[in-house]
């Protein structure tokens, strides 16, 4: 989980760069508007992806799906589903496994993509170390690539995580709501490798327990030889956090091609939060996602018969 905080100046060894934390606004109707109980959602234009979990083929919709069957499984339990009858249920346990996720390639890609998920921690949720990610891969892959503390050369790759983060311990576990971020400018770090650069919103947004959170975050992709990027925050349909200046790419050949709906536990993670005994095993339930061209918002309730 090693980091470097970036509030809003990054002084990237490539070029002066800035990040700026924007006013951001918040579409009056999303998409989940539309469609009440997310009905039909995936039959929206600007939907790429719907997964409820409520099919039996669900594992045909990712392309790669970590600890299948073992760690990561579905589970039909309504009283731990969000929308419906079932959930995604992803337990890590330390000495046996780090967790799991699901991948999904998209192609190409898009210059512009929503992914919004709802997610809930157990009650008594330690640190993480990594968790939900959207990625471009030049070329795309059906799995997700390596690159820790490495800088993207700007024509292969860029990631951003939003992840729960203790700071060092001075938020209690889960943490807050921060994007961990992988460009071709990114600052480095004091060891001389890059990783992942750090914003969080001005008003800390602390991670709850033991209830479902609708989250949302948006990746614009920028003009390859501009710092016109930017990426966004939604917790619960409140817009939390917008920055602007990023140059996530040197070529327009590859977009946001892919959605990693990771959960990675690893003792670092407690160790860098100060905490002498991590516990033994931490669970997380995923559930109602969406992946779009345009805001999603939060799940409506459906309509009464």
């Amino acid at each position: 989980m090693r980091s470097v905080l970036v509030v809003l100046l990054v002084a990237s060894p490539v070029a002066a760069q800035k990040i700026h934390a924007a006013k951001q606004t918040t579409p009056e109707v999303g998409i989940a508007a539309r469609h009440p109980g997310d009905r039909g959602i995936d039959e929206d234009a600007a939907v790429i992806l719907h997964e409820d979990f409520e099919s039996e083929a669900w594992q045909k919709h990712w392309s790669e799906i970590k600890g299948n069957g073992k760690q990561t499984l579905v589970i039909a339990d309504p009283g731990r589903a969000h929308g419906g009858k079932r959930a995604l249920q992803i337990t890590a346990t330390r000495g046996e496994n780090t967790g799991g996720h699901l991948f999904k390639t998209l192609g190409r890609g898009q210059d512009r993509l929503y992914l919004r998920f709802y997610v809930k921690f157990e009650a008594q949720h330690g640190y993480v170390h990594h968790f939900v990610h959207l990625c471009g891969y030049n070329p795309p892959t059906r799995w997700p690539q390596g690159g820790a503390g490495e800088r993207p050369a700007g024509d292969e790759r860029f990631s951003t995580g939003i992840e729960p983060n203790g700071h060092w311990g001075r938020y209690p576990p889960p943490g807050v709501w921060g994007f961990y971020s992988y460009w071709c400018e990114m600052l480095r770090s004091r060891d001389g490798k890059f990783w992942g650069n750090i914003v969080r919103p001005k008003t800390d947004q602390k991670v709850t327990r033991n209830e479902w959170i609708c989250v949302e975050i948006m990746l614009q992709c920028n003009d390859p030889k501009k710092r016109n990027g930017a990426q966004a925050l939604w917790i619960d349909g409140r817009p939390v956090g917008q920055w602007t200046g990023y140059r996530w790419r040197t070529t327009d050949d590859f977009g946001v091609n892919s959605v990693w709906l990771l959960y990675y536990m690893t003792p670092n993670a407690a160790r860098q939060n100060h905490v002498a005994k991590p516990r033994a095993s931490n669970t997380v339930w995923f559930d109602d996602v969406v992946v779009a061209t345009s805001y999603i918002g939060p799940r409506v309730a459906p309509k009464k018969k």
